[in-house]
């Protein structure tokens, strides 16, 4: 009797044990991938940082040209 479920006990065990493998290096991929998101997340912070500084000294720029003009506008230089 044994000697029939010898076999099919070491198939099993075997299973058992590669699934416990693949368990593990699931968790470690898991781990990883978290990591570069992590990392992905944090450049991409920085650069909507950079971008939003950047947008506000264009339109800080833009409307002192516009206040300008509108200045130039209501005194006009008379020859």
């Amino acid at each position: 009797m044994i000697n029939q479920w010898g076999p099919a006990i070491l198939v099993c065990f075997t299973i058992l044990l590669g699934v416990l493998y693949n368990n593990k290096r699931i968790d470690d991929l898991k781990s990883d991938i978290n990591k570069r998101i992590d990392d992905l997340r944090s450049e991409i912070h920085t650069r909507l940082d950079d971008l939003r500084s950047e947008l506000i000294a264009r339109i800080d720029a833009v409307e002192k040209r516009l206040i300008d003009r509108i200045e130039r506008l209501e005194h006009p230089v008379v020859r």
